[in-house]
């Protein structure tokens, strides 16, 4: 948590810890400040700004590419101002004292959940998968765009909202051979969460498959680039592994193994999918962890089944 607890600092709040458990303790009066993130995170930028509301000036947050913007879209369907700057397309600020209204909202679908259901749809042969009432925010659906490189059918059917959150459904269908894909630069925030699902597609395409300027990825719940190239080759891929990312070379016939979550949610639910293409029985160790985010995980997955 250093990264939220440092910019939490320099507005006057106490934090002891880098690691839970952590302590916070308020002041008077934060103090507004101009903060660059050295990562686009929009979890972050969040906090920042969610602590700028209770400041005195104007809070700004800049990062090295645009972030997800679930937070500024809220605020602004709330009525709260926040400011843009046309010179800094990748900063965003409020003013303190800002007030809005109690509200009622819908909350649509978890992207991130929804894709390792529409990856499953499109690598499990003979597979229709359709996501509902999900959220398409354009800064979330970066893994549409791996979709659309490989050649994966899909469609959208969207035009709803709710409090600034575009939503609707996805369909996918299992197709193939699919081509190899590459994800790198301003794509990588924008699916940050879906890369360890994204290389369980990568096995199924035909060539090398790349993901780079992902070094956000080893300091998730686990080491993520590892934890992914580790279970990938106990599987059978062929699996390279660099500083910001890897190369995966596909298709691959996978085969069944035991596979070390590592506390880890979204590594368990993405090689539960890869089981589902691999021959023989996988077994995901740890495989507790998926109920950090979506706990009807195992039902759903179990649901979709055709035995």
């Amino acid at each position: 948590m250093g990264r939220i607890a440092m910019p939490l600092r320099q507005m006057g709040c106490r934090v002891e810890g880098e690691r839970p458990p952590i302590t916070l303790r308020g002041t008077a009066e934060l103090q507004s400040i101009c903060y660059e993130s050295p990562v686009a995170s929009a979890q972050v930028k969040s906090c920042v700004l969610f602590a700028g509301l209770q400041a005195s000036g104007e809070t700004w947050v800049s990062e090295p590419s645009p972030s997800r913007d679930h937070t500024e879209r809220m605020l602004e369907a709330l009525g709260v101002p926040v400011l843009r700057n046309s010179e800094r397309p990748t900063a965003v600020g409020v003013r303190g004292g800002a007030e809005w209204r109690g509200f009622e909202m819908v909350v649509p679908g978890d992207f991130s959940s929804a894709a390792f259901f529409l990856v499953a749809g499109a690598i499990v042969p003979q597979s229709s998968v359709v996501g509902t009432q999900v959220v398409l925010n354009p800064l979330r659906t970066g893994l549409l765009e791996v979709f659309r490189e490989c050649g994966v059918p899909f469609r959208v059917e969207g035009g709803l909202s709710e409090l600034g959150e575009p939503w609707g459904d996805v369909a996918v269908e299992a197709a193939g051979p699919y081509r190899p894909f590459r994800i790198s630069g301003d794509l990588v925030p924008r699916m940050v969460d879906e890369i360890p699902i994204a290389a369980v597609l990568a096995t199924q395409c035909d060539g090398w498959s790349e993901i780079r300027d992902a070094e956000e990825l080893r300091v998730k719940e686990s080491d993520r680039i590892e934890r992914v190239a580790e279970g990938l080759r106990n599987m059978g891929a062929t699996v390279e592994t660099f500083a910001d990312g890897m190369r995966i070379l596909g298709p691959c016939r996978l085969h069944g193994a035991t596979i070390s979550a590592d506390g880890d949610h979204r590594i368990a639910m993405a090689f539960a999918v890869a089981g589902l293409v691999a021959e023989g029985q996988t077994v995901i160790e740890g495989a507790e962890a998926i109920g950090t985010s979506y706990p009807a995980f195992e039902e759903e997955l179990w649901r979709l089944a055709v035995v």
